[in-house]
């Protein structure tokens, strides 16, 4: 079952992307082969700033961190995480 995190992150795909059924995408499919590049990569860093309120550090803004849906959850949960442990 996809957790919140993963739901939002699969709507703002979609909308990035274009994606018809971001739902049908697997968590582990590269993201590559369905037209992410370093533009979009920027793209659905800021939305993904704005929409959970989080920082995304400087060393991580690059295609590699969001190559598919798991690796983009799991940059947000860290970034989510370190957000908690500031407060």
């Amino acid at each position: 079952m996809a957790t919140t995190v993963e739901k939002q992150v699969r709507t703002i795909l979609g909308d990035i992307l274009c994606a018809r059924e971001p739902m049908k995408i697997r968590k582990k499919d590269d993201l590559e082969h369905i037209g992410m590049d370093s533009l979009n990569c920027i793209e659905l860093i800021v939305k993904l700033e704005d929409v959970f309120h989080i920082q995304v550090p400087d060393a991580q803004l690059s295609l590699s961190y969001v190559r598919s849906i798991q690796a983009i959850c799991n940059l947000v949960e860290q970034c989510l995480d370190n957000k908690e442990m500031a407060i």
